[in-house]
């Protein structure tokens, strides 16, 4: 769908507009989502006004720990062998020994208590899920240390968060890891990590290689629709037909979201598949597609010539605009705030416009638009 951002549009409503995001993906989060903090905070301030680190104590410690109920459930399913108290008893002393830091420390406290690194990576991975930052930042810890002694999954999750984040300068030696595995040749879960990597480092070439040597056997690896759906984006400026190929790959063998809403930017406005494509997308969770499936709706109804008199007359355009919307999509909320607008929901409208200044990308054209709302002019939809 061509890009029309300009307050002339048709009906005044935005038609859509290329996320900016390095790569889109649909494997889970490696943190948990963020609750308030109930830990005691580290810093207090002198006379002076100085910040003070306060030294930490067994108080702290206790709190950085995993509740024992989550241990217990990690048992019984088969995904720690350890007891909880194992697990507890290694976790203090690691805590214990931590300040102290002599050489090969965390190897030893491994070695006291039957911890491989496998199990440090899942004891870690178990903390990162947890709602305390001191807890995640425990988890964080023992990743990066279960990274170092070589665990595999550790070291694919620190360069995985590393790439979305930007900061592939903080795994350097993890990296390291991931490109020895890629390049031995058998491993393309490694291979797809490295090619996303490359790519964040604006090497596409080289991210494309990796990428197709990934994909060229079997898909049944983590990641695998996360490297299609990269390849196809690096090639729709230079080779569509192979862009196409490889979406239609994701989306016939993965059935992954993402391939079928790039699939759908390929097509001609009078595909029939187009709308199908953008349709699957958007019941997965891609909000981009709910706009564009919006917008779509919203030019059948002006091309109809109809005029809504309620918002509930938008059916389907109001429908998908509002998923989107609600979904933080910014171009959503300014046809949110059109069509509120032009049944006479001003208020509405103007709420959705100040949603809509929060989002950067779209934050000018909100502002123009209430600047035209106050000075009085009529919108049309």
């Amino acid at each position: 769908m061509a890009a029309i951002s300009s307050l002339g549009s048709p009906g005044g409503f935005w038609y859509g507009r290329e996320l900016s995001s390095i790569y889109h993906h649909t494997s889970p989060k490696l943190s948990a989502i963020e609750s308030p903090s109930t830990s005691r905070p580290l810093r207090r301030h002198n006379a002076l006004g100085k910040a003070v680190r306060r030294t930490r104590g067994p108080v702290d410690y206790e709190n950085d720990l995993p509740p024992t109920s989550i241990l217990r459930t990690a048992q019984k399913s088969g995904t720690l062998s350890l007891a909880p108290d194992q697990v507890l008893e290694f976790l203090r002393e690691f805590q214990t020994q931590s300040p102290v830091r002599h050489p090969g420390w965390e190897r030893t406290v491994c070695l006291n208590h039957n911890i491989d690194p496998w199990t440090l990576g899942i004891i870690a991975s178990i903390l990162d899920k947890c709602q305390d930052p001191g807890q995640r930042k425990f988890g964080r810890d023992l990743l990066v240390t279960a990274a170092s002694f070589g665990d595999r999954a550790s070291n694919f999750k620190l360069v995985y968060a590393a790439t979305i984040q930007g900061r592939l300068h903080d795994v350097t030696e993890p990296l390291q890891h991931v490109g020895l595995l890629a390049k031995s040749g058998n491993d393309p879960q490694a291979m797809s990590l490295l090619g996303m990597a490359l790519y964040s480092q604006r090497k596409e070439q080289e991210a494309l290689a990796w990428l197709r040597k990934a994909s060229t056997g079997s898909l049944e690896f983590p990641g695998a629709a996360d490297a299609l759906v990269l390849e196809g984006r690096i090639l729709m400026s230079h080779d569509e037909a192979g862009a196409m190929a490889a979406f239609q790959r994701a989306a016939d063998e993965l059935d992954d979201p993402n391939a079928y809403f790039y699939l759908s930017k390929l097509l001609p406005p009078e595909s029939a598949n187009r709308e199908a494509y953008l349709t699957k997308a958007a019941a997965s969770g891609v909000v981009e597609a709910s706009h564009n499936l919006g917008a779509i709706e919203l030019a059948k109804i002006n091309k109809g010539g109809k005029k809504p008199k309620a918002l509930n007359d938008y059916g389907l355009a109001r429908d998908w605009t509002e998923v989107a919307a609600e979904g933080g999509f910014g171009l959503s909320m300014l046809n949110m705030a059109l069509m509120c607008r032009n049944v006479g929901l001003r208020e509405q409208g103007l709420e959705w416009l100040e949603k809509a200044e929060e989002d950067a990308k779209v934050r000018e054209e909100a502002q123009a638009l209430g600047d035209r709302w106050e000075s009085g002019e009529t919108l049309r939809g």
